[in-house]
């Protein structure tokens, strides 16, 4: 099967998309982790190191 084929093109257009979703809900999901962030450091004198220390230990604890 040719790569440039239309079944070819349909599935890189599916697959593009499907990836634009993935990477805009991660884009989201990384500004409002730094928002949050922000407001923690600022608001409430929470230092950085705490934060990524937290984040670090979900992230190893769930994976």
């Amino acid at each position: 099967m040719d790569l440039f084929s239309i079944t070819g093109i349909i599935i890189f257009i599916i697959i593009l998309v499907f990836a634009g979703r993935i990477l805009s809900f991660l884009l989201k999901a990384v500004v409002w982790f730094l928002l949050i962030s922000m407001v923690l450091i600022f608001a409430f004198g929470v230092p950085w190191q705490s934060i990524v220390e937290w984040v670090r230990s979900v992230l190893l604890y769930a994976f």
